[in-house]
């Protein structure tokens, strides 16, 4: 399908705050882990600025065009790795549905919930539940607060801007690892546990991409080129000379990205 519009991007960047992560990336590709969501608005008691009940296992992308994605690098970081929408959604990335408390959509997704643990048949029952447990995975607030380091920011910011596509893995590989797709924030609290569980996402759920998926390697600045260049073509498990030499054409720094779009 061809894309005319400039309002979304052909490409799903995942930004990040460091040199490090981005080469990481590069070197091991995309894992999931453990974030918090809060996923209020689609619960039947409805409160403004609860803390998050939940951590929910999942690698975030956006869509945001290179000319919009300033306020994006503020939050988020100044690296990014930019790949093709078509490698998203073959690997099941979808865009989020952004909701809002006490409308028809968030109700009827609670309503859902309900009504799968009253159905008379227990397995039916429980396919039910579990599926909606994972679309709810999907879900965040229209308007609100970011979570970060344990608390909410004081600024209420419009979430939907953020215009953000998301990997959850599948049920059944949740099951497989022996690890629950939805982590009570009073696990998530506890480092021991969350990175015990964050490690067996990163050993046993990746999402892996090749050269061709890249259209974009971003780093912060131009004088970071070089050594990023040269750290690129140190990388020995996951890609050939050649290939490492695509890699190479694919880096542009923010500082050009800021001037030029």
């Amino acid at each position: 399908m061809k894309n005319k519009s400039k309002i979304s991007a052909n490409t799903l960047f995942h930004f990040t705050s460091s040199s490090e992560r981005l080469l990481d990336i590069l070197e091991d590709t995309f894992h999931p882990r453990y974030c918090p969501e809060d996923i209020s608005t689609i619960e039947k008691e409805y409160t403004e600025g609860a803390m998050p009940n939940y951590a929910i296992p999942m690698t975030c992308f956006c869509d945001i065009p290179l000319s919009e994605i300033g306020d994006h690098t503020e939050e988020y970081g100044n690296y990014a790795i930019g790949l093709t929408k078509d490698w998203g959604i073959k690997n099941g990335i979808n865009p989020i549905l952004y909701t809002i408390p006490n409308t028809t959509a968030s109700k009827t997704i609670r309503a859902l919930a309900d009504y799968s643990i009253n159905l008379p048949t227990e397995q039916y029952s429980k396919e039910l539940f579990v599926n909606m447990t994972y679309l709810s995975c999907f879900t965040k607030k229209y308007i609100g607060k970011q979570f970060k380091d344990g608390k909410y920011k004081d600024e209420l910011i419009n979430l939907y801007n953020e215009r953000e596509w998301r990997y959850v893995p599948q049920i059944e590989k949740i099951t497989e690892m022996k690890i629950d797709l939805i982590m009570p924030m009073e696990v998530f609290l506890n480092p021991e546990t969350k990175n015990s569980w964050n490690q067996i996402l990163r050993d046993g759920c990746k999402i892996h991409f090749t050269p061709n998926d890249i259209r974009y390697i971003i780093v912060k600045e131009e004088k970071e080129i070089v050594s990023i260049l040269d750290k690129i073509m140190q990388i020995k498990a996951r890609f050939l000379d050649e290939e490492k030499k695509l890699l190479t054409t694919r880096i542009i720094s923010m500082e050009n990205i800021r001037d030029d779009f």
